[in-house]
């Protein structure tokens, strides 16, 4: 099997692999809890993951996605202080996107949220772009 290590951060990464059988892009993401303390002074933290897999016809579609979504968004006149607007699409039931805007915080949407196994996460639109093309390609 080969591996690509295509993104990754804190919260989540995202992994090209390929074999004789299959191939695809892994998406892990992040859970942090903090446990109960037994003494004062100490620091608990639990780590969990989640997994999604997306073969390669599913990363092309959402590619293609984003450029309908950020047309949409864009599109939106968000007027009102405290309003979001959201533009999603459905992956699948474990992962999807999400475009967001409003008037405070941003002019354009310049983020995406990704919604891996109910929890959010987010990343520049550009590099979640940019990351998606790396993967088809070391995926051919």
């Amino acid at each position: 099997m080969n591996l690509k290590t295509i993104y990754k951060s804190v919260g989540f990464e995202f992994i090209a692999f390929k074999s004789e059988s299959r191939k695809g892009m892994l998406v892990r993401g992040n859970k942090y809890y903090n446990l109960p303390k037994k003494v004062e002074s100490e620091s608990i933290i639990k780590q969990e993951y989640d997994f999604v897999v997306l073969n390669v016809d599913e990363l092309k579609d959402i590619l293609v996605k984003l450029s309908t979504l950020s047309d949409k968004i864009e599109a939106k006149n968000v007027k009102r202080p405290n309003v979001e607007e959201y533009v999603d699409y459905t992956v699948s039931d474990d992962f999807f996107i999400s475009y967001r805007k409003d008037v405070e915080t941003y002019k354009t949407p310049r983020f995406i949220q990704l919604w891996i196994s109910g929890l959010k996460y987010k990343i520049l639109a550009s590099d979640f772009e940019e990351n998606l093309e790396d993967a088809i390609e070391f995926l051919k």
